[in-house]
């Protein structure tokens, strides 16, 4: 662990109570989106498209990262763990897209 973590342990509490707080925030937009009837095909297809540009956005974000990451840090556990970001980031591309052509 960290010295920065070990001196502030309740970082790890804040960040579950912000996520929390959040899941709370976004379960009563969705409630009170259901009762205005935001949720038709439109907003779907919309939202579709944005996912996944925001998807190939996040693929130059998370390769120019990694970049940095071995320029600055060099080969050690942030190298690793950008690596493993990077692969699952891949994998899991990989695997909607056979998924979706396959069942089209």
């Amino acid at each position: 662990m960290s010295d920065s973590f070990k001196g502030n342990p309740e970082v790890i509490l804040i960040l579950i109570a912000g996520w929390a707080a959040t899941a709370v925030i976004l379960f009563m937009l969705r409630k009170r989106g259901m009762k205005r009837y935001q949720y038709d095909e439109r907003y779907y297809h919309i939202t579709n498209h944005i996912k996944a540009k925001s998807w190939d956005t996040m693929l130059v974000v998370l390769l120019v990262a990694w970049l940095i990451v071995i320029v600055f840090d060099g080969i050690s556990f942030s190298f690793f763990l950008m690596t493993g970001i990077v692969a699952i980031r891949s994998i899991t591309q990989l695997v909607f897209s056979v998924y979706y052509s396959w069942n089209e």
